[in-house]
C-alpha cells in the first residue's frame, strides 16, 4: 500500500508521462516468423534476467543485505563503477522508438530536450516545465521549484554534479553569462515500483543485417515523499567484473556500506542523501 504523498506523486508523474508521450515499440516486418519467435523469445529472456538482477541489486542496497543471482548470457558482460551492460547481436532489426534509448523496467519517463540554458538577466520554464523555474541574475542562478515549494541557488560561474531538481537530475554548466543544464536521468521513488531504483536501458544500434543491444544497469537517487530523504545506490565492481561469450554467471552482490549527507543546497526534493554502496562481482 503507498501512503498519500506517495499516491500524489504516482498521480503527478502519470500526468507528467502523458504530457511527455514516450513511444516505445517493436517491428518485425519481412522477418520470417519461426526466427521473429526464436529472437522476441530469446529477448524477452534477457530482458526478464536483468529486470530481476536490477531489483536483487536495489533490495541489497536498500535492506542492507547480501545475496547472489544467477542468470545465463550470450555476449559481453561488465561491470563497471555504477553501471552493469550487457551487449548482444541480435540477426533482425527488432526494436524502434522514438526515443535514443529504450526504457525496460520502468514505466515513467521525463525528458529534458527543450529550454536547457538559461541566459543572464532570463528566466526559463527549465525543460518546458511551468513548475520548474531557473533564473540567471545578480551572479546567481536560481532554480525555483514551485511543485515541492523549493528553491535553490549557485554560482554563476561553474561546473555542478548531479544537481536534483524536481524529477530531474542535471549537470550544470555556468560561464557568467549563461548557464547549460545537461539532463541525465530521473529519480525514484520509495514504495513506488513503477519507479525503481535501479534501471535497465537498451541503446540500439545497426550491425550488419540486424541490431547491436547494449543493455545498461544504473541505479538513480530515489526519494521518501514524506521524509524528504533520497536513498542512491552505487554500484562498486570487485573481483572478477567481466565475462564474455556464453553460458551462466552468478552476481555476487554484497551490501557494503551508507554515507548520509545533506543535500538541501544541490536539490529541491531532497534535504539529505544517503549513499549505499554495493560490491559486486562475477563467478
Amino acid at each position: 500500500m503507498v501512503s498519500r504523498s506517495q499516491a500524489q506523486i504516482v498521480g503527478y508523474i502519470a500526468l507528467a508521462a502523458a504530457i511527455t508521450g514516450i513511444a516505445i515499440g517493436v517491428y518485425f516486418w519481412g522477418t520470417p516468423i519461426v526466427q521473429k519467435n526464436t529472437v522476441t523469445s530469446s529477448i524477452n529472456s534477457i530482458e526478464n534476467s536483468l529486470t530481476q538482477l536490477a531489483k536483487t541489486i536495489e533490495d541489497s542496497g536498500m535492506k542492507g543485505i547480501s545475496q547472489s543471482y544467477t542468470m545465463s548470457y550470450n555476449g559481453q558482460l561488465n561491470i563497471e563503477p555504477n553501471k552493469i551492460s550487457l551487449s548482444i547481436n541480435i540477426p533482425i532489426a527488432l526494436y524502434t522508438t522514438n526515443l535514443h534509448f529504450i526504457p525496460i523496467n520502468y514505466k515513467y519517463l521525463f525528458m529534458c530536450d527543450k529550454n536547457t540554458t538559461v541566459y543572464s538577466g532570463q528566466s526559463i520554464y527549465l525543460c518546458g516545465n511551468k513548475q520548474l523555474i531557473a533564473t540567471l541574475s545578480g551572479g546567481v542562478l536560481t532554480i525555483n521549484d514551485t511543485f515541492y515549494g523549493k528553491s535553490i541557488q549557485l554560482p554563476a560561474n561553474g561546473y555542478y554534479h548531479n544537481i536534483i531538481a524536481q524529477v530531474y537530475v542535471f549537470d550544470i554548466k555556468c560561464d557568467g553569462t549563461k548557464c547549460r543544464f545537461f539532463w541525465k536521468n530521473n529519480i525514484g521513488y520509495t514504495g513506488v515500483e513503477s519507479t525503481p531504483a535501479c534501471t535497465v536501458n537498451a541503446y540500439v544500434y545497426p550491425f550488419q543485417k540486424g541490431e547491436n543491444v547494449n543493455y545498461v544497469i544504473s541505479c538513480r537517487p530515489v526519494l521518501d515523499p514524506e521524509t524528504h530523504k533520497c536513498i542512491w545506490i552505487q554500484i562498486q565492481p570487485t573481483g572478477a567484473s567481466s565475462v564474455s561469450g556464453s553460458g551462466s554467471v552468478t552476481f555476487s552482490i554484497n551490501y557494503d556500506s551508507s554515507k548520509l549527507v545533506d543535500y538541501s543546497k544541490k536539490s529541491t526534493v531532497c534535504k539529505y542523501m544517503e549513499y549505499r554502496t554495493v560490491d559486486i562481482s562475477l563467478s
